[in-house]
């Protein structure tokens, strides 16, 4: 593999990254009660809780796309 198959490669996994993770987030805010509910069941905590993983989880997500996509991307688009 070389250099520019790999950078078209991230730019790729970073697209489908940010469609994923905006699918997610219209996901969690049009189906909010249904997915409360699930939750609620599985995990067994309250509202307030279920906010702060929903955020926490999207706010990783973002990070790890930042982390081990787009940095990739940019390092070797710009230096190789």
């Amino acid at each position: 593999m070389d250099i520019a198959a790999i950078t078209k490669f991230l730019a790729w996994c970073t697209l489908f990254n940010f469609v994923l993770l905006i699918y997610s987030t219209v996901m969690l805010v049009a189906f909010q009660d249904f997915v409360k509910g699930v939750h609620k069941r599985l995990f067994k905590l309250d509202d307030e809780d279920m906010v702060n993983e929903y955020f926490r989880f999207l706010a990783n997500y973002e990070l790890f796309i930042i982390v081990f996509n787009i940095v990739p991307y940019l390092i070797l688009r710009f230096f190789f």
